[in-house]
């Protein structure tokens, strides 16, 4: 016998297929053991009769073998995952520079606004634009002022015939 799922009796002694399984009509047979929810699915119920289990996981998050819930890992901060039936934690790709996730289970990342800046992929939050310069949003590193300059971290220099250069 099958004693690494328990599942619940039914009035006639047959066992019901448990939550995050599937199993022919739902119930347990002798020799036909419960099947796992493949990854990207759930199993919210039990007595689940076929393999597309209640669905598919939700966008955000994802769910390996055996999930019970369409939420059941979220995407990680400074991660998004924009497809429904996500099989593992490699669906959740890092937030591109000049954009973020402050919060778990993202479907999409936020562009960085206006005054602000984020020159580094996977981010969590974007950074207040530098003196004598500035952010348009999105752009993952702030612009030269006009008339302005640069502050030195920002700053690339380039030798042209000789000179430094400000790039």
């Amino acid at each position: 016998t099958d004693n690494l799922v328990e599942g619940r009796n039914t009035s006639d002694g047959c066992t019901v297929c448990p939550a995050g399984f599937y199993c022919l009509q739902g119930v347990r047979g002798l020799r036909t053991p419960p099947k796992q929810c493949r990854a990207g699915t759930f199993g919210a119920t039990e007595g689940l009769p076929n393999a597309t289990c209640t669905g598919l996981c939700d966008v955000g998050h994802y769910c390996p073998a055996t999930s019970v819930s369409a939420t059941n890992q979220s995407c990680p901060l400074g991660t998004y995952n924009h497809r429904p039936g996500a099989a593992s934690i490699a669906a959740c790709q890092p937030c591109n520079a000049g954009s973020f996730a402050d919060a778990t289970g993202t479907e999409t990342c936020t562009l960085c606004t206006n005054g602000t800046f984020q020159n580094e992929s996977g981010a969590t939050a974007c950074h207040a634009c530098h003196e004598g310069a500035y952010c348009t949003g999105g752009p993952p590193l702030p612009l030269a002022r006009p008339g302005g300059r640069s502050p030195p971290p920002l700053r690339a220099m380039r030798r042209r015939r000789g000179r430094r250069v400000a790039v």
